[in-house]
């Protein structure tokens, strides 16, 4: 009877186990092609349309007061309001021309959203897609990350400070409203150390008013380093994760340099340096330098360069690439990079040459609006110079696809538009100016007296008593008169 029992008990296991797979490869299957479309339909960063995006209502002045037209002109929101900020995805600040004189939150309708109760004014972080409202962070879709009963100041790279205002806390949190350290104090001033090429090895000096200053991660706020004494010393912090420790009690002089790496103290020095820089990050090596009376403190050298990772010292440069911090950077932000020859720079993709080393230089749109134009538009550009000469090169297409002789780039701001100042035979005298747009690829050609200004997606013309505003495609869609 036992045995029977047994046999019907595997029996039915055997089939529950065999439809378990059967739904799990289903499952498997399902997840493998959402993923294969996914990938296919090529990622797109929200946060980047929220800037550049060219249907994207556009702030207009009449009469002193400002309104939005949407992106073919038509008046929107009509003129009413005292200050208007370009659109940051659905929303835009305004400022009410009225007796109460607030910052306020609208969205493409003209409905506000939020409204500030305070006189300081709400701000939007770009690079982050954060909004900073009355000591409250929001998202670009304004759903709230960080709030309760605390004061907020922006420090840098995304992160912020807060103070409890009902309690004796103090800390600092990033983009996203995560804390990442805390501490029992009214007070908290922190320096960042930024690692321009490894953002997620990063580093901070923390201090609260000389009784209690430490070196965290920005990672995961662990406490890396504690300063012993900080009524008489401080932390001072330099970039790419070097720290310096100042005796207050003896002239402000250096007394320590500090080098962090993956969470932990890689070199320390209580010798008299000059300066302490990383400049090999993808081998991890240090120059060490004693300064220009490097002789007189018994060095045979100015620089000396110690390898992280060996534990070592070197005076040679054997093996030590200054430029790859640069051009490390460079390929993993835009995937491609300069290499040099003579003191002239080429373009490589991979170790495949696209660009000929013969330009005095070759940079790129900043990389938001580099990222913009290659999810949403399928453009690419580097922009290079050679002498007088300013080309901008289609990267797609391996060509020059503007070519400005006897040129500078006027103004870099963060803009969709190139705008280009070209001049006479002379090389001074200014005949005229070129904007360029890089979604559109078209270009409008002014005259060097009127009054240019770039933004994000529209640009305005001032000239003859009118004020011209275009969209990316050089079409006109509102003028106004000059009071």
């Amino acid at each position: 009877m036992f045995k029977k029992t047994l046999k019907s008990l595997i029996k039915k296991l055997q089939k529950v186990d065999h439809r378990i797979w059967i739904i799990g490869a289903l499952v498997l299957t399902i997840v493998i092609g959402v993923t294969i479309i996914f990938l296919n339909s090529g990622y797109k960063n929200p946060l980047h349309a929220a800037i550049y995006d060219p249907k994207k209502p556009i702030p207009v002045e009449e009469n002193g007061v400002f309104g939005y037209v949407d992106f073919e002109g038509e008046m929107l929101i009509e003129p009413q309001y005292e200050t208007a900020d370009p659109f940051y995805g659905d929303f835009a600040l305004v400022k009410t021309n009225d007796e109460t004189s607030k910052f306020k939150i609208i969205d493409r309708t003209g409905a506000v959203v939020k409204e500030s109760t305070t006189a300081k004014k709400p701000k939007y972080y770009k690079d982050y897609g954060v909004w900073l409202i009355d000591n409250i962070l929001y998202d670009y879709e304004m759903n709230v990350l960080f709030e309760g009963n605390n004061h907020l100041d922006y420090v840098g790279q995304g992160y912020f400070t807060y103070f409890k205002n009902d309690e004796e806390q103090s800390g600092l949190i990033n983009h996203e409203g995560k804390k990442i350290f805390a501490w029992n104090s009214n007070y908290i001033s922190v320096t960042l150390s930024p690692l321009v090429y490894d953002e997620l090895d990063e580093y901070a000096a923390i201090s609260d008013f000389e009784e209690q200053e430490k070196i965290i991660s920005l990672k995961n706020g662990k406490e890396i380093y504690t300063l012993d004494d900080p009524k008489n010393k401080y932390l001072e912090t330099e970039s790419d994760n070097v720290f310096r420790i100042i005796d207050r009690q003896n002239s402000y002089k250096t007394i320590e340099w500090l080098y962090i790496e993956n969470d932990r103290i890689v070199y320390s020095t209580n010798e008299e340096l000059y300066d302490l820089s990383l400049i090999d990050y993808k081998n991890k090596i240090l120059r060490i330098d004693y300064g220009v009376n490097y002789e007189s403190l018994g060095k045979t050298d100015r620089y000396v360069y110690y390898d992280t990772s060996k534990k070592v010292y070197t005076e040679s440069l054997e093996g030590v690439d200054e430029f790859t911090n640069r051009f490390d950077h460079m390929e993993k932000t835009y995937g491609y990079k300069t290499y040099t020859c003579n003191g002239l720079y080429g373009l490589l993709s991979k170790d495949k040459v696209i660009v000929d080393c013969k330009n005095d230089d070759i940079t790129f749109p900043t990389k938001s609006l580099y990222e913009y134009l290659s999810q949403y538009h399928k453009r690419k550009y580097a922009i290079i110079t050679d002498d007088t000469k300013i080309a901008l090169y289609d990267l797609t297409h391996k060509k020059e696809t503007a070519v400005y002789d006897l040129a500078a780039i006027e103004k870099t701001e963060e803009s969709s538009f190139l705008y280009i100042v070209e001049f006479e035979s002379d090389g001074f005298t200014k005949s005229k100016k070129t904007i360029f747009n890089l979604i559109t690829g078209r270009q409008k050609t002014f005259s060097k007296d009127e009054d240019i200004e770039i933004f994000d997606h529209y640009m305005t013309v001032r000239s003859e008593g009118k004020t011209v505003y275009y969209d990316v495609n050089f079409e006109v869609l509102y003028e106004t008169n000059i009071e």
